[in-house]
C-alpha cells in the first residue's frame, strides 16, 4: 500500500472520531451517526479508487513505455536480421532457381546432343569370322576314275555354311568343285567359294569333283583342300560396325536397339568393291523394312527406327570375291 494512502485513512479516522464524539455528547441518535459513518466511508471508497486507478494508469504506461523501449531496440534487430534472413533466402531461392535453370538448360543440351548424334561417333564393332575347321584334302589326277574324294557330314545345328576349296593346279581353267548330296537325295553343286543351307542333324554326303576338261592331261596332279566356316553367331550392336565377307552367300546377323527414335543414316565403306544385300527387320518379321544392294566403294541408306525397338540387320555376301566393309551408323 501506498504510503499517502495511509496517511489519508489515518486523517479520515480521526475526523471520524471527533464526529463520532460531538454526536454522542450532544446525545443525538444513532441514525445521524449511521448515516455519516456511512457517507465517509463513501467518499473514502471512491477517492481510494480514484487513487488506484490513477496510480495504475500512472505506472501501466510507464511501464508500457519502458517495455517498448527494452523490446524496441532488439525488435529493431530482429526486423533487421528477419530482414538480412529474408534477403538471404530470397538470394538462395533465387539462385535455386538460377540453378534449376542452369541444370534444365544443361540437361536440354545434353538431349540434343544425344538426338543429334543418337550414337557414339566413336563406336565401331569388329564382327569376328565365322568358326573354320579343315573338312577335307586330297588330290585330283587325270586319270577319271581318281578324280573325286567323298565324306560324309552332319551338322550339328542349321544355318549357312561356307566352303572354300584351295588347289595347287597348274591349269587356270580346271578348278575343282565341291558337291553336296542330302539324305533325301537332293545334289547340288557348292563351287569353290560358296556357301549351302544345311540342317541339324541331316545326314550330307560331301564330295569333290573335277571338270572333265582334265582328262585331256592325264599326266596332271594336284592336290585339294577344303575349308568349312560354321555360321555365324548373331551379336549385339551399339553403333557402327564393320567385318569381312569370305564366301558367296556368307550371312551376318546383327541385333541393334536405338536409343533415340528419328532418321538414322547407314554410311558404307566398301573397300574390295564387294557386291553384298544389307537389310533391316524388325525382330521377329519376314520382311526387311529396308533393304539395299551395296556395289559401289561408298553408299548410304536412311531408315527411321523407333527408340527401344530391337531390329535385325542382315549382311550377306553376293560376291566370290572376298573384302572387308564399314558400316557407320549416325
Amino acid at each position: 500500500m501506498n504510503f499517502s494512502i495511509l496517511i489519508t485513512i489515518i486523517i479520515f479516522a480521526i475526523i471520524l472520531g471527533v464526529v463520532v464524539y460531538h454526536i454522542t455528547k450532544e446525545n443525538k441518535g444513532l441514525t445521524v451517526l449511521t448515516e455519516m459513518i456511512i457517507i465517509i466511508i463513501s467518499i473514502l471508497v471512491s477517492w481510494l479508487k480514484t487513487d488506484d486507478n490513477e496510480i495504475e494508469y500512472t505506472s501501466n504506461p510507464i511501464t508500457t513505455t519502458v517495455e517498448t523501449l527494452e523490446q524496441t531496440e532488439p525488435k529493431t534487430d530482429n526486423l533487421t536480421s528477419h530482414k538480412n534472413t529474408t534477403t538471404s533466402e530470397a538470394t538462395q531461392i533465387e539462385i535455386t532457381t538460377t540453378t534449376e535453370e542452369i541444370t534444365s538448360t544443361t540437361t536440354t543440351q545434353t538431349t540434343t546432343i544425344e538426338e543429334t548424334q543418337k550414337v557414339d561417333p566413336n563406336y565401331l564393332f569388329e564382327i569376328p569370322n565365322p568358326e573354320e575347321i579343315d573338312l577335307m584334302s586330297g588330290s585330283l589326277s587325270g586319270n577319271y576314275s581318281d578324280m573325286s574324294g567323298q565324306i560324309h557330314y552332319t551338322p550339328t545345328k542349321s544355318g549357312i555354311y561356307g566352303f572354300i576349296i584351295t588347289h595347287n593346279s597348274p591349269y587356270p581353267e580346271s578348278e575343282p568343285k565341291l558337291e553336296c548330296c542330302s539324305e533325301a537325295g537332293q545334289i547340288g553343286s557348292i563351287g569353290t567359294k560358296n556357301s549351302k543351307g544345311l540342317r541339324k542333324d541331316y545326314k550330307y554326303q560331301l564330295y569333290i569333283s573335277e571338270s572333265s576338261r582334265l582328262i585331256a592331261y592325264s599326266d596332271v596332279n594336284y592336290d585339294y583342300e577344303v575349308k568349312m566356316y560354321y555360321p555365324s553367331e548373331p551379336y549385339d550392336i551399339e553403333g557402327s560396325f564393320a567385318g569381312s565377307l569370305l564366301f558367296n552367300g556368307q550371312r551376318q546377323k546383327l541385333y541393334y536397339k536405338p536409343l533415340v527414335s528419328g532418321e538414322y543414316f547407314f554410311n558404307f565403306k566398301n573397300y574390295d568393291e564387294l557386291c553384298y544385300e544389307f537389310e533391316c527387320y524388325k525382330l521377329d518379321t519376314d520382311f526387311p523394312i529396308k533393304s539395299k544392294t551395296i556395289k559401289k566403294e561408298r553408299d548410304k541408306l536412311t531408315i527411321d527406327l523407333i527408340a527401344g525397338e530391337t531390329y535385325e540387320i542382315r549382311i550377306t555376301s553376293k560376291d566370290i570375291l572376298q573384302g572387308r566393309y564399314e558400316v557407320t551408323i549416325s
